[in-house]
């Protein structure tokens, strides 16, 4: 009966061990030791096999406020696109997402800085424009960081085109 048990044992072991991994990502490598009483001994062991990365892409969000980028002038809108095209070809990693938001009221730009730091942090825009008002607000709540800017070439001559 022992003998019969260990060899359900063996075929279910050796039948988990002889199938190919079904998930892409890397499963831990894992040593299981079954040792019966007679002299049998069995070793399993699963190899970790590494997932393909997938490029990074970084978002960077822009808010921009509706008084100075109003989504019914065409021309401007059409100006922004050739903008983020033109840093496209240039940074092809990073995907840029502009957003416009009401410069004023209860769901301005600053009061969705606010609220959205209390509960939704990764919300948040990585640039955004603000009135010189909401700005010292915003730096007193401690919802902006200092920025300093690597200055390359390329930049400043695109700058000044």
């Amino acid at each position: 009966m022992r003998a019969l048990l260990i060899g359900y044992a063996v075929l279910g072991l050796a039948a988990c061990a002889s199938q190919a991994p079904v998930a892409q990502t890397p499963t831990p490598s894992v040593t299981a030791a079954v040792q019966a009483p007679a002299t049998a001994e069995i070793a399993v062991t699963l190899e970790v096999v590494p997932a393909t990365p997938a490029p990074l892409v970084d978002t960077l969000t822009i808010w921009l406020p509706d008084a100075i980028a109003p989504a019914d002038d065409v021309a401007l809108s059409a100006a922004l696109d050739v903008l983020i095209t033109d840093y496209a070809l240039v940074e092809p990693s990073v995907n840029i997402e502009v957003r416009r938001k009401a410069a004023f009221e209860a769901g301005g730009i600053f009061n969705q800085l606010r609220s959205a730091n209390a509960v939704a942090p990764g919300a948040l825009p990585d640039v955004t424009l603000l009135q010189h008002d909401d700005l010292l607000l915003a730096m007193q709540a401690d919802l902006i960081h200092d920025v300093t800017l690597l200055q390359h070439d390329d930049l400043l001559l695109a700058m000044q085109a």
